[in-house]
């Protein structure tokens, strides 16, 4: 899961029992604001990553309450910390460019602030993997971050709209995708680095409406393989979604009936499942389920 989304996550935590008015938002910020001022009082006791996640998510409730200045002073305070740790790798992941694409930011993208948050994103990013295409790759992370946060955006607001912003969302996001690969093919990760080309996955895999694009992709991802310029897991869950679309059942055990009660889809030659996976540097079928969240 990606670090951003996670942040979301916890951010959503807090506020999950039902959907909650501006007003109580900003005393979570404000709570969390507290939280960050305890973790600069204790340093040795937490490690730098910490500071930037909290850092992150109070930006990201103030990017929703509408307090610019707020969200880009937390912006730019989590990525302080990260020059100031570069080699903290969790720290540094917050460098996601994916957080140009939150839906909580996208009133803010037209100032002189977000144009130079942008451009430390994006240097950072460039110095980190050096893709071949930067300005692809920037594309479709900040898609992968539309797509990431309307879904976080809906369990927050519990509203209609809410979901009907994800429609919108996914409608634009697989326009896009669908011209990237007809026009190039799957961005590999020598192309736009091992982030967008697993940004480009995740679009390709809620292209659900489409599944004859799924199969091109998969198909195109399957020669990626071969050459180690794709990460592996990324083609078992595609398989497994479009077989499961098809056939009811599934091959590499990654796609659920029910998260909630942790049920899978059936799996054909289930005796070998973790073999499959083992041959693509994934855990065994036990260890997947204890990770996923009933929620």
């Amino acid at each position: 899961m990606n670090r951003l989304y996670a942040i979301g996550l916890c951010l959503l935590f807090v506020t999950a029992a039902s959907a909650q008015s501006e007003a109580e938002y900003e005393k979570i910020a404000i709570k969390k604001e507290k939280l960050l001022n305890s973790l600069a009082r204790n340093p040795v006791d937490v490690y730098p990553g910490a500071h930037s996640y909290v850092s992150m998510s109070i930006a990201l409730m103030y990017g929703l309450l509408g307090a610019e200045d707020s969200m880009f002073y937390y912006l730019n305070h989590a990525l302080d910390v990260c020059d100031k740790n570069p080699s903290n790798e969790e720290c540094a992941e917050n460098y996601d460019p994916n957080i140009l694409g939150f839906y909580h930011l996208r009133n803010y993208n037209k100032s002189a602030a977000w144009k130079k948050f942008e451009g430390r994103v994006t240097n950072h990013y460039k110095n980190t993997y050096n893709p071949m295409n930067l300005p692809l790759a920037i594309s479709i992370l900040k898609a992968g971050g539309a797509d990431q946060s309307t879904r976080m955006y809906r369990l927050m607001m519990q509203t209609e709209s809410a979901t009907n912003i994800i429609r919108e969302t996914d409608s634009l996001n697989l326009l896009f995708i669908k011209k990237t690969i007809a026009q190039q093919g799957f961005p590999g990760i020598s192309q736009v680095g091992t982030p967008a080309s697993d940004a480009a996955f995740l679009l390709a895999q809620h292209a659900d409406d489409d599944v004859e694009f799924q199969k091109t992709v998969l198909k195109q991802m399957e020669k990626l393989l071969v050459t180690k310029d794709v990460t592996p897991s990324n083609y078992a869950y595609l398989y497994d979604r479009i077989m499961v679309k098809e056939q009811g059942k599934q091959y590499y055990g990654t796609q659920f009936r029910r998260v909630k009660d942790k049920e899978l889809f059936p799996i054909v030659d289930a005796a070998n499942v973790n073999e499959r996976r083992r041959a693509l540097g994934m855990g065994t079928v036990e260890e997947y389920i204890k990770t996923v969240m009933g929620f």
